[in-house]
């Protein structure tokens, strides 16, 4: 469960995730908890909005509460994404789609890449989150670090798969079925990244990345 409390309101949003066994259908939703009086409301569930969540994280920035992971509706499958809740309104909403298209998902699911949003932390007063990415038109795929100052206009992207030693490794047949970035955290003005490194080959390595300005990354185990 992922537990995010509002100073303001003195309320939590928690997120359950009931999955069946592996071949099932998950059935996450997000609910909305007011830790004074026990009032509850869903937020986001399949048979409420058509929107089921399968969150792995959740940050407050800037009086919004920020959740990524995948999101399924629309018969597409469970997309990754990170979604806006505002805590005034309760109203839910996507600010970042970490795929372009229904073809990029299909070409990530057939070369077996984890394309799930995982890591994600403020720093220097930006919201930082990561992604996989797949392009189905050139083949391409990467993970990203991207950021931004308003999640509702847009992020910026700041490091990939090279600019990170090529270190993520995202398949689902890689460490933790394709962990990537892991986490990430701001300590002394300075971003750290919790990278999956293991592959076939090498797994289950771990490795930490250290990056004292957006474009120079290095690692530091």
């Amino acid at each position: 469960d992922l537990h995010v409390r509002s100073r303001r309101q003195r309320q939590m949003c928690i997120r359950d995730s009931l999955e069946e066994a592996d071949g099932g259908k998950p059935k996450g939703v997000l609910t909305k908890i007011n830790t004074k009086t026990g009032e509850t409301k869903v937020l986001m569930s399949g048979t409420l909005n058509g929107h089921t969540p399968l969150f792995r994280n959740a940050i407050e920035y800037k009086g919004k509460l920020y959740f990524c992971g995948s999101v399924g509706g629309g018969g597409i499958g469970f997309l990754p994404s990170v979604w806006q809740v505002d805590p005034e309104t309760d109203e839910c909403k996507p600010v970042y789609l970490g795929l372009n298209s229904v073809k990029d998902y299909a070409a990530a699911h057939k070369q077996g890449i984890s394309t799930g949003i995982r890591g994600m932390c403020v720093y220097n007063d930006q919201l930082v989150i990561s992604n996989v990415t797949m392009d189905a038109a050139t083949g391409k795929s990467s993970a990203t670090l991207l950021i931004s100052s308003d999640p509702e206009k847009g992020f910026t992207q700041i490091a990939d798969s090279d600019s990170l030693f090529n270190y993520p490794a995202y398949r689902y047949s890689d460490s933790i079925y394709g962990g990537s970035i892991w986490d990430m955290v701001e300590y002394n003005n300075s971003l750290y990244v919790s990278i999956c490194t293991g592959t076939e080959d090498n797994m289950p390595n771990l490795s930490l990345i250290h990056i004292s300005e957006p474009t120079r990354p290095e690692p530091i185990s």
